[in-house]
């Protein structure tokens, strides 16, 4: 399914998804209401099986249409808030007399994709922040030490990066919502510094075991 829609999406294929409703590969949204959500749920399906986000349906029965040009501005952002970036199209189409916009993620094939927010994936019809089990099926059992250091160092760098940015971002915040902000950022730098450290000590003890 997502290899021919990632070339053209039809009516069919819009009422085939609005059938089957949300799940694993598919997320029903009114609009998209920021880049940190978008980022988030793009990490998601690129490093568990792909997907499809509907915009501008809020439920099967409920088709409202998206604000376009909204959804394609934040789109053409999302590289600055993902990396490495997976392979994705939008689509737009008309159904049923409103303006709809399909976004089409493939899966990654190796690595993970990391979001501002960290790295996702899907369970059912939620998005989720991705494990220690998931990180290690992700990293081939037959690959040597020094390449599996490799890969954990690659992805902490990306996580280091992320944070280094938001800190940047709000470094000399002068309003009460710049103070706000960086009390966040603060709290998310010490988050992911302990979940990346829980990450590598669960990821080793498995494989001392």
């Amino acid at each position: 399914m997502i290899s021919r829609m990632f070339e053209n999406v039809t009516d069919d294929d819009i009422s085939n998804l609005i059938q089957q409703g949300e799940g694993a590969q598919i997320e029903f949204k009114r609009d998209v209401i920021n880049i940190l959500d978008l980022a988030k749920l793009v990490s998601a399906f690129a490093n568990t099986d792909g997907g499809v986000a509907i915009f501008g349906v809020e439920e099967p029965d409920k088709i409202v249409g998206c604000s376009l040009r909204r959804t394609q501005d934040l789109v053409g952002k999302i590289e600055n808030r993902i990396r490495p970036v997976p392979e994705m199209r939008l689509h737009v189409q008309s159904y049923r007399g409103v303006e709809l916009a399909i976004l089409v993620v493939k899966r990654l094939q190796s690595g993970l994709a990391i979001s501002d927010a960290g790295a996702f994936v899907r369970e059912g019809e939620a998005t989720r922040l991705i494990d220690a089990s998931t990180i290690e099926r992700r990293i081939p059992v037959n690959e040597p030490v020094e390449t599996t250091n490799q890969h954990l160092r690659e992805m902490l760098e990306l996580m280091n990066d992320r944070i280094a940015s938001l800190q940047v971002e709000v470094a000399y915040p002068r309003t009460w919502r710049g103070r706000a902000i960086a009390l966040v950022v603060a709290f998310t730098a010490g988050f992911f510094a302990r979940l990346a450290a829980g990450w590598v000590a669960d990821l080793f003890q498995g494989k001392d075991a």
